[in-house]
């Protein structure tokens, strides 16, 4: 039996991921994304720019170029060497928009789609905090926020970086710069599928690549004496549509002149007509914060009517790259409610979905990163692997962006858990750039927005294994029903029994995952008294119901009642739980670094039914892995521990039934009023000992 993959934390759901100071954010970023691997040139080329070919019309164009544009081996227009290195910042790179309008000039009888910058001092529109100036790119011709004064990242299709040399630490520092700036293209432009990159290192250059499964740079080339290479890829860009440079045909910009934009977004649900869908506002972006994975995105959303105009009830979309081999989210809930019909009202109403084509031609065929957007073909890697790296800076690259349309402190569903450290770790390994492809799937549910879901999940013999905060909304009720909370993201679901080949690093939410999962071990096994071996670590239903636990503390942490004045030290207490797995693991395993954390609380009986809740979970946990159910629980223990969590839910709601609204998120309350450091506290006793 194999072991469930991983599970491991992101960076980007850090405090310093959502830091104002670009650099900072960058180098958080590069912490899930440390290594990236080299493709062969010519490999990358056919999977993502297939279609310019090296033919008769490539040769035609380059026996020009070579009679008019080459002079003693370089581009016309390219400074010497020597008068190169004289040149400030971009002015050396200039004569790049030069061969790129070269190129068309000589390649196309008809207005090209785009445009080649090289800028290098302006900071581009963005809907997102960022203040970081690319080098040069090329963008739309057509802007996409028309009456904007600035370029827009929304219209970037390929940033570039450049410096005047090419050792290691200017090499780090563009490869950092360009990793950062794809990575802002995706989660800045919602239409986004993937996205090109350049770096040049004197005359180095390598052509980069960013979509939903990895990231990728090509081998090296130099664009004076391999200029057919680099003819190429400008030719590709050049000749390529709008779906061909990244964008998704069935999700459009309709309104830019409000904030945030408008857009319609076709959903296309098997044996039904398609579904069109105005978006009203953001609900939750956070897994557009990834640089490679799910990329999911929620929006509150109207149907368009016949007349194309959004009419009726608002619901919710969600926008997500899922793995191929995954259930698909709407058959999952079908499943699970048609074999427990009176747990159906604990899931979301499922009103469309259905994957979403490259083609609008052949809406059959799912867009795939793997069979449509690198068309079939296997990226051929090199032993070589790249490493981003910051170079040290004197000052901060810009201030606050004057030209950002929103603060990086969203409020969403979704909104990052603000974690202060995360171990230094990448999620990702470069060797699997060519497994575990994505497809793009869209699901619209009638309700915007549950443990006893979590119940029906289990009694249909699945485990969820990413219980969040995220993926628990409380939704109104069904006639005179009262709310009701609800399950949803059941991408990572699977069925108890699986033994199904595992994926890359599977990543959950930080502060919700149960510990044993954090470990990948059974470490609540009982010293004596179990007669079983302890199998290979696999999520069981005790997990879920763990991180349930996990959830009520941190909004015990987090929330702030209107008549409360917190200081330093509800932070200071916050992070000693939730900093670190060690953190993490020392407040579940101790009661006195328990009660030392909790003792802020203004309700008092909420530590002590959380405790109460904490030591019996754990006792079951023990309980049942002495006679071997580490996988399929005992529906008995299974039950004993339902009714822990229902007990303990009762207290914390009885404590906080008079809670004044208007409750305050303790991040941002900061800077708060500072109090006097608390002593580190010892582990203490555990439970077992007491």
């Amino acid at each position: 039996m194999r072991a469930d993959s991983p599970t491991k934390s992101r960076s980007t759901h850090t405090f310093e991921y959502h830091s104002n100071l670009v650099g900072v954010a960058r180098a958080t970023l590069l912490a899930d994304v440390p290594k990236v691997p080299e493709a062969q040139l010519d490999s990358l080329l056919s999977a993502v720019l297939s279609h310019v070919q090296e033919d008769a019309d490539f040769e035609r164009l380059c026996d020009t170029l070579s009679r008019e544009s080459i002079v003693d081996g370089r581009w016309w227009s390219a400074p010497e060497p020597s008068q190169q290195r004289k040149l400030k910042g971009t002015e050396a790179f200039g004569f790049l928009s030069e061969v790129f309008d070269r190129v068309i000039s000589l390649s196309e009888p008809r207005p090209s789609l785009l445009k080649c910058t090289i800028a290098g001092n302006t900071t581009p529109l963005s809907q997102r905090n960022n203040t970081s100036r690319p080098d040069g790119y090329v963008r739309l011709a057509v802007k996409s926020f028309l009456d904007a004064k600035t370029d827009s990242w929304a219209d970037i299709v390929m940033p570039m970086e450049f410096k005047k040399s090419s050792d290691k630490q200017s090499e780090g520092d563009d490869f950092a710069k360009i990793v950062w700036s794809m990575h802002h293209t995706m989660r800045n432009d919602p239409r986004r599928r993937f996205v090109f990159g350049l770096t040049i290192e004197a005359t180095t250059a390598r052509l980069w690549f960013n979509d939903r499964a990895g990231v990728v740079a090509s081998t090296p080339f130099d664009i004076h004496k391999n200029w057919r290479s680099f003819v190429r890829i400008t030719l590709g860009i050049i000749r390529a549509d709008k779906v061909q440079l990244g964008y998704d045909p069935d999700f459009e910009l309709v309104d830019a002149s409000v904030h945030p934009p408008r857009y319609d977004i076709t959903v296309r649900s098997p044996g039904k007509l398609k579904a069109v869908y105005r978006t009203v506002k953001v609900l939750s972006e956070i897994g557009a914060d990834n640089l490679i994975g799910r990329g999911t995105r929620v929006w509150e959303v109207q149907k368009l009517d016949s007349n194309n105009k959004p009419s009726g009830p608002h619901y919710a979309l969600k926008d997500v790259w899922v793995h191929g081999d995954r259930p698909i989210e709407h058959e999952t809930i079908r499943k699970i409610t048609g074999e427990f019909p009176a747990y159906s009202k604990y899931f979301l109403t499922v009103l469309d979905a259905g994957f979403v084509p490259a083609d609008v031609n052949d809406p059959s065929q799912p867009d795939d990163t793997a069979k449509t957007i690198r068309g079939g073909f296997l990226f051929i890697l090199t032993t070589v692997v790249l490493y981003p790296r910051m170079a040290k800076q004197q000052q901060p690259e810009g201030t606050e962006s004057e030209t950002s349309l929103t603060r990086s402190s969203r409020k969403s569903a979704g909104s990052a858990q603000y974690t202060p450290t995360l171990p230094k770790q990448g999620h990702w390994d470069p060797k699997n750039v060519n497994r575990f492809p994505r497809r793009h799937y869209r699901i619209v549910f009638e309700e915007i927005g549950g443990s006893e879901g979590i119940h029906a999940i289990h009694m249909s013999g699945h485990v969820h294994r990413d219980i969040s905060s995220g993926n628990i909304l409380l939704v109104p009720g069904r006639g005179n029903e009262g709310a009701r909370g609800v399950v949803i993201d059941l991408e990572y679901i699977k069925k108890i029994s699986s033994d199904s080949d595992s994926h890359d690093v599977k990543t959950g939410t930080y502060e919700f995952i149960a510990i044993e999962v954090t470990q990948s071990s059974y470490v609540h096994v009982p010293d004596e008294g179990c007669k079983f071996a302890t199998p290979p670590f696999r999520q069981n239903p005790l997990h879920d119901l763990e991180s349930v636990w996990w959830i009520c503390v941190w909004l015990g942490f987090r929330l702030v009642r209107p008549d409360e004045q917190p200081t330093s030290r509800y932070l200071t207490r916050y992070w000693n739980v939730f900093e670190s797995h060690g953190h993490r693991n020392a407040f579940w395993s101790y009661i006195t670094k328990f009660m030392e954390l909790t003792q802020h609380f203004s309700e008092k009986e909420i530590p002590v039914a959380l405790n109460d809740w904490r030591v019996e979970l754990k006792k079951i946990y023990a309980q049942s892995y002495s006679i071997g159910c580490f996988v399929k629980m005992n529906s008995g223990l299974l039950d004993k521990a339902r009714d822990a969590q229902k007990t303990a839910l009762i207290k914390i709601s009885e404590a906080t039934i008079n809670c004044p609204p208007g409750l305050k998120h303790l991040p941002e309350l900061r800077p708060l009023p500072q109090t006097a450091p608390e002593e580190p506290g010892q582990h203490g006793q555990d439970d077992d000992n007491l």
